[in-house]
């Protein structure tokens, strides 16, 4: 008799703890769309990132989860620095990276933390751009590469979705300064500060 008590205690348990296990999970595979703020500034640069530092726009976001720690990811993202002005001039970025996520806590929990580091190729455009005193209209193109880190929450409302907030940010500098088409060797820094607010959608 105490070993058909004990045997059913042991199975009411384990049930519990298996109910309890699908509340996360970070395994396997991962699609993400985010709305972003973007915040950009540069030493070299500095009155052009005054006028119009802050920028809005989304990214989209693919991840594999090897485990329930490690997960490779691949993003692009896109923003609109010309909130003022935007009659009057184009002005945005974008960027593609790649990296390492590590997700803490486990599938017990519905918050999951996370932080990541990875590798960047940024793109900026302002066009037309004005010097003082030439009142020739330039096309600007930027491009280049940046060191990109982030930490932030996964809020998981089932097993398969979850609602995430982050906070990062990249330093890199540009390696490619173009002015109507025409190569310079100016070669600026780039530091730029991000927030987003998104869904992550995880197959299993």
């Amino acid at each position: 008799m105490k070993r058909i008590v004990y045997s059913l205690i042991l199975f009411i348990l384990s049930m519990g703890t298996y109910a309890q296990d699908i509340r996360s999970n970070t395994e396997g595979l991962s699609l993400s769309g985010s709305f972003n703020y973007i915040n950009w500034s540069s030493s070299d640069l500095n009155q052009l990132d005054e006028r119009e530092p802050n920028g809005v726009g989304g990214g989209l976001r693919l991840g594999y989860g090897f485990n329930q720690r490690f997960e490779a990811f691949a993003a692009f993202d896109a923003h609109n620095f010309a909130l003022n002005y935007s009659d009057e001039w184009s002005y945005y970025n974008s960027a593609f990276a790649a990296g390492l996520r590590i997700n803490l806590g486990g599938t017990l929990q519905l918050i999951r933390p996370f932080v990541e580091v990875g590798y960047a190729r940024q793109n900026f455009t302002i066009d037309p751009l004005f010097y003082t005193g030439d009142p020739t209209a330039y096309e600007l193109r930027m491009k280049g590469s940046a060191l990109i880190a982030a930490a932030g929450i996964n809020y998981f409302l089932t097993q398969n979705l979850a609602l995430n907030a982050s906070l990062g940010g990249s330093l890199g500098r540009m390696n490619s300064f173009l002015l109507n088409e025409i190569g310079y060797t100016d070669r600026p820094d780039v530091r730029t500060l991000q927030v987003k607010v998104g869904l992550s959608y995880f197959i299993h």
